[in-house]
Formats: C-alpha cells, structure tokens, sequence
C-alpha cells in the first residue's frame, strides 16, 4: 500500500531497487482490469501482506468500523490467517482471509470459488473505496501485491519485476499450473497493447517506491 511507513519502503527498496526488469514480459499484449466482465477472479486467494500491511489494516478497521461494515457487512473480526505458499521457493506469509462467491462464470479449473473477504459484493476493493473515501490515492491503503497485479515482485532465486507466464509463474506446483496467467488481466492478449502501456500507472507508483524510471527502462529496449 502508498501508506506504507518509510521503513517499510526503505527494505522495499533495498530488496527490489537493483531487481532485474523483465523487458520481455511488458512488451507482450494485455487487456488489463475489466471489473464487470472478469468479476475481481485475481482476488479469489485473498491477498499476500507486505510487512507493515497487516497492522495498518486492523487500524483501519478500528477507526472505521462503521463504514467498512456497511460496505462489507460479513468482514470476520480478524480478516488475516497465516499461510504456508507453495512454488518456486515455500515461505510463510500473512494473507487476507477469503469467503466463498459465486463468480456466475467459468473459472480456470484450479481456481475455488472464493473471494477476499475485503472485496464487496461487485468485487471493489472496500481498502481502496476508504481510501477513495479518505481523499487518498486509490492505491493508499490497498496492499502492494493487489494494485500491483498482475506485476509481480519476485525475490528468489533472483529479484526480478515482471508478469509471470505459465511456464515460470512463481506459485506453480505439480498440482496448481499457475496464477497470474490465468487471471484475465494477467493472460497474454493478442489484440490488447503492450503491458507497459495498459500497466503504466503501476509501473510508475512502483518506480516511485524503487526510484527508478521503468516505463523509460522499458522504451530504451524498444528498436
């Protein structure tokens, strides 16, 4: 999330500043996010949170109790459980809890029919609309891995900023083909544009907290 305390970007920073920038990946076709059509399906894991995420989110939930039950009225009192992630390298994590929804359109068949449980019953995100709320950037309290997507941060085993594939999609096991690639926004489109364009105000929140120029990183490499 942009609210995220200067310590926390400082070890952003130092863990992604020098991270390799998969060229490749943003030159591909996208179509990008189309809420009414694909119905927030990249929110049917709930979400991965960034140090510092989690208490920031039990203090919203304090402050503003009374609006977040209006627009979210079945929010569990501790909306975050611990996980154990499979993939390329198994790590534990914090993630936002998610509840069941019927999405009313096909799945890719390894997907559940759930639903972070922050999401609202048009699939907004009820963080981003307090922050809207808040006269905040729409990013200001949805957490990093969210408004990034499908843009992934990759540590191990070398830091790199790209959009995965199906063939090296970081959570992909013998039982689970991948993620990313499977989220409408995320899946190569052959009529879309190219994904620095379609992602560029990702790429440019992003650069702000890596200090770096992506987007001009991005069009050097293009002849």
């Amino acid at each position: 999330m942009l609210s995220m305390s200067e310590k926390d970007k400082a070890a952003l920073y130092a863990r992604f500043h020098d991270a390799a920038l998969d060229i490749a990946a943003f030159l591909k076709n996208y179509q990008g996010c189309e809420l009414c059509t694909c119905k927030a399906q990249c929110c049917y894991t709930g979400t991965v949170l960034q140090n510092g995420e989690e208490e920031i989110i039990t203090d919203l939930m304090e402050q503003h109790a009374a609006t977040l039950k209006e627009w979210l009225p079945k929010l569990p009192k501790v909306p975050f459980e611990e996980v154990e992630l499979l993939g390329a390298t198994t790590h534990a994590c914090t993630m936002t809890k998610v509840r069941p929804h019927d999405y009313k359109r096909a799945l890719p068949e390894h997907f559940d029919s759930t639903r972070c449980v922050f999401a609202d019953s048009e699939g907004k995100c009820g963080l981003q609309r307090l922050s809207l709320q808040q006269k905040q950037h729409p990013w200001w309290y949805k957490p990093l891995d969210c408004w990034l997507h499908p843009i992934r941060l990759i540590a191990d085993p070398k830091a790199m900023i790209t959009i995965p594939t199906e063939e090296n999609d970081p959570y992909k096991t013998e039982g689970y083909p991948g993620y990313t690639a499977f989220t409408p926004c995320g899946a190569a489109a052959k009529n879309g544009k190219p994904g620095y364009e379609v992602f560029s105000e990702e790429l440019a929140a992003l650069g702000n907290l890596l200090k770096r120029d992506l987007i001009a990183e991005i069009k050097a490499h293009i002849a």
